[in-house]
């Protein structure tokens, strides 16, 4: 299915519709029991959610210890949940919940890449949800302002350590600690030993992937 000005915003199917076979690799995302239409990615967007995906699906194919799953893999968290996160991993544990449609559950760690026309569509309505099913680990990629959002449960902000970054803190009633990472290295809680330099996702052209690769795996 194609984007055009016929295409509905947001339109109230069933999740058993959902998962019919009848919007597969279509623009929408299954969001609070609607089917909510994606802006078309920009060549940035593309290329950095395909630096990611690339980078983190090879280290992990050497690691051992974690699955790599793209776009519009749906992650499902309840009836009315299934988005599609840019890029996402789930523990070697977890394996058991990656179905031939969706994940069943929330992913260990999702990466989420800003659009163009919407820079906060995934802060607005994606992340509340992320927050709300306790992904362990969630990062917001925003190209424009050239920082990462990190959002890491209590439980396992202790080992946070990235170098360069702005910590925003957490109220009494959440359970995550949330900072800005715009610079140095950012070392993932959840999966200990994988970690990225955050100026890798400003260069143009980016940096070859197996390059990057080596130096996690170093």
């Amino acid at each position: 299915m194609k984007v055009d000005s016929e295409t509905p915003i947001a339109l109230q199917v069933t999740e058993e519709r959902f998962y019919s076979g009848e919007y597969e690799r279509s623009p929408y995302e299954y969001l609070g029991g609607e089917l909510v239409v994606c802006e078309p990615v920009s060549d940035l967007h593309d290329d950095l959610s395909g630096f990611l995906y690339s980078v983190l699906r090879n280290t992990f194919e050497e690691r051992g210890d974690g699955v790599v799953k793209g776009p519009q893999y749906p992650m499902r968290l309840d009836p009315k949940w299934s988005p599609e996160p840019d890029v996402m991993v789930v523990r070697d544990e977890h394996r058991h919940r990656i179905g031939p449609q969706r994940l069943e559950g929330p992913a260990d760690l999702v990466i989420e890449v800003a659009s163009p026309g919407d820079v906060r569509r995934a802060l607005r309505r994606k992340l509340p949800r992320y927050l709300a099913a306790r992904v362990p680990e969630i990062w917001v990629v925003d190209p424009y302002a050239q920082s990462v959002r990190v959002e890491i449960l209590d439980a396992l902000e202790a080992a946070a350590t990235p170098e360069t970054s702005e910590t925003l803190g957490s109220s009494n009633a959440s359970p995550y600690r949330s900072q800005v990472v715009r610079a140095g290295r950012l070392d993932s809680v959840t999966f200990p030993g994988l970690w990225i330099d955050v100026s890798w996702l400003w260069q143009r052209p980016l940096p070859s992937t197996r390059s990057c690769e080596r130096q996690i795996l170093a």
